[in-house]
């Protein structure tokens, strides 16, 4: 809904002590939602350390997730991880590489980080984390 015009807008204007001249020159007040960002890639960003996250799956998506860490190389057969700008580590070949990040449940992660941090509540630990691949996996 539109203040800035009509009775209202003139009042609205007036209760936020506005000149005539500011007046003219104030932007739209909206006493609507405020603007959406649009998500943001995983695959396109280098930190994403603790950011609130969105899983794109073929059921759907998944909300309410946060990364853990930055996203990272992994070696499907050798299982080796490396960070992007990194050396690759002993018998790690780029070409079957995927780049991955760390997520899960927001509850999990509030769990952990609001706690003492102890390993035995670290997601990664628990089970409660999966890596999904980064190009699934957006910022919100």
């Amino acid at each position: 809904m539109l203040v800035r015009r009509g009775l209202m807008g003139r009042l609205a204007l007036t209760l936020l002590g506005m000149t005539p001249i500011a007046r003219e020159r104030a932007p739209f007040l909206t006493l609507g939602p405020p603007p959406t960002r649009p998500p943001r890639a995983v695959a396109e960003r280098s930190v994403t350390d603790n950011a609130r996250v969105i899983l794109n799956t073929p059921e759907g998506y998944y909300y309410d997730l946060r990364a853990i860490g930055n996203p990272y190389w992994v070696d499907d057969e050798s299982g080796r991880k490396w960070l992007p700008g990194q050396d690759l580590p002993d018998g790690a070949d780029p070409v079957r590489a995927e780049l991955r990040v760390c997520v899960c449940p927001e509850a999990d992660w509030y769990r952990w980080n609001l706690g003492d941090r102890k390993e035995a509540e670290d997601p990664r630990v628990t089970g409660s984390a999966s890596e999904p691949l980064a190009s699934v996996v957006w910022l919100q």
